[in-house]
């Protein structure tokens, strides 16, 4: 290989390697939700194909028994009984706002981009609204501890929804 050739070998490369660079480090997505899977976990194809856990809020489990003390609240069966409705409602609100819709997935620069699972962890907005946000606010999860950029204002969704006894808050 002459001179020549290894330099456009090397630009070549460069390019690839600029463009996986800034393919790494996209934030936004548009794509379609094909399935609603629990309140805070969605099925999507287009941009990207991924299972997205919706980032910063937690929904009552749906097929699992839930904890009430990871709501703050005393673990009765009362309130257990309590959240798995309202885990049932998340979901069911969560699809009717998004099944088989498109939205945009925006990735929270602060936040990991993976989570325990290897989901995609991800706010979820269709034409300006947040559904994470909505969650928060009719009391239909709580705020899933960890870092992101949005922390503390669903911190203050999430204390005014608690003290209205909005949804979830009102198993108390």
């Amino acid at each position: 290989m002459n001179k020549i050739e290894l330099l456009v070998a090397f630009a070549i490369l460069a390019v690839a390697l600029s463009n996986i660079s800034s393919s790494q480090q996209k934030t936004l997505y548009n794509v379609q939700v094909d399935e609603v899977v629990d309140g805070d976990t969605i099925e999507v194809s287009g941009e990207i194909d991924a299972t997205v856990r919706l980032l910063g809020v937690d929904t009552p489990e749906v097929s699992s028994t839930n904890n009430p003390e990871e709501y703050g609240m005393q673990d009765t069966v009362q309130r257990r009984n309590c959240l798995s409705r309202y885990g049932d409602r998340a979901t069911e609100y969560v699809a009717e706002r998004i099944n088989n819709t498109e939205v945009n997935l925006k990735v929270d620069p602060s936040a990991d981009r993976r989570g325990d699972y290897g989901r995609l962890l991800a706010y979820v907005q269709t034409e300006n609204t947040s559904i994470n946000k909505m969650l928060l606010e009719d009391g239909l999860a709580r705020l899933y501890p960890s870092e992101f950029s949005k922390l503390e204002k669903y911190r203050t969704i999430q204390t005014q929804s608690k003290e209205r006894q909005r949804g979830i808050w009102s198993c108390q």
